[in-house]
C-alpha cells in the first residue's frame, strides 16, 4: 500500500459562465485566472510533494465587505466595496447582488455564487470546495462541499454558516487575494477554456435547473445520459 499519492495527472480546463450566474454585462476579464497552490517541492518531503496540483486559489475579483445580519426576523445582508477599484455604477451593484444571496432554507446561511466551473472527462474527478486561508471573518463558518464535475457543469458556490444567528456576520475580501480554495482528489493540470459548442449545448441541459425543480436525483441521471463522449 502507498502512503502518499503518486497518481499521474490530468487534463481539465475552468470555464467562466456567466449565464451559470445571472450575469450579462460583466466583462470575462473581471474573473481572475485560477491558481495553482504552490507546495515548495525543495523541502524533500513527500508528503508536500503529494499534493502537487491538487490544490488551487479561486481569487477574489474585488475589495467587498459583507455584512450579514437580522431585520425584523429575516436574515438579510449588506456590502461596502472599495469605489477605487469598482465604479459606483449599476452593473456593479448588478454583479455583487447576483454573486451574493442567502438561501430560504432550514440553515441559515450565505452563499456566494461564482461563475466558475470545472470541465472534465475523467468520472472519478473529484473537487472540495475549502475556506481560505486569508479571509476576515467573524461569526462564520466555511461549508465545505464536494462533488464530481464529469456528470454535470456546475459553477462552484461557496457558503458560509451563521455561528449565531442572533448576532451580525462579515466577510471582508480583497481585490487579487484568495477568495476560497479547491482541492482535488487526483493531480490536475488545469488550464483557462472559452466554452466550446459542446460543453454549451451539455450546459443547456441542466441550466437553471434547480429555479424549476426540486428533488432532482433523476435529473442528474437524465442529464448524465445526454453527455457527449469527450467535452475538452
Amino acid at each position: 500500500m502507498e502512503i502518499f499519492n503518486k497518481q499521474k495527472s490530468i487534463k481539465a480546463n475552468y470555464i467562466i459562465n456567466l449565464d451559470s450566474v445571472g450575469l450579462i454585462n460583466i466583462p470575462l476579464g473581471l474573473f481572475p485566472n485560477i491558481i495553482p497552490y504552490s507546495s515548495n517541492k525543495l523541502t524533500g518531503c513527500p508528503a508536500v510533494s503529494s499534493v502537487d496540483k491538487r490544490v488551487h486559489k479561486i481569487i477574489s475579483p474585488f475589495t467587498v465587505e459583507i455584512i450579514i445580519y437580522k431585520q425584523n426576523d429575516v436574515l438579510v445582508y449588506d456590502y461596502k466595496f472599495d469605489d477605487t477599484t469598482l465604479k459606483d455604477a449599476v452593473d456593479t451593484h448588478e454583479l455583487l447582488q447576483t454573486m451574493f444571496f442567502i438561501p430560504d432554507t432550514k440553515l441559515k446561511h450565505f452563499q456566494i455564487t461564482t461563475p466558475y466551473s470545472i470541465v472534465t472527462d475523467n468520472k472519478d474527478l473529484e473537487l472540495t470546495v475549502l475556506p481560505p486561508s486569508n479571509v476576515e471573518t467573524t461569526n462564520l463558518e466555511f461549508v465545505i462541499g464536494a462533488f464530481k464535475p464529469y456528470g454535470w457543469v456546475r459553477n462552484i458556490n461557496p457558503a458560509y454558516k451563521l455561528i449565531d444567528e442572533n448576532k451580525q456576520a462579515t466577510i471582508k475580501y480583497k481585490l487579487n487575494d484568495e477568495m476560497f480554495m479547491l482541492s482535488f482528489n487526483k493531480p490536475v493540470d488545469l488550464s483557462y477554456a472559452d466554452m466550446s459548442v459542446d460543453v454549451i449545448n451539455y450546459y443547456n441541459h441542466s441550466k437553471q435547473i434547480l429555479s424549476i425543480r426540486s428533488k432532482i436525483k433523476d435529473i442528474y441521471k437524465t442529464v448524465l445520459s445526454r453527455r457527449p463522449k469527450k467535452l475538452l
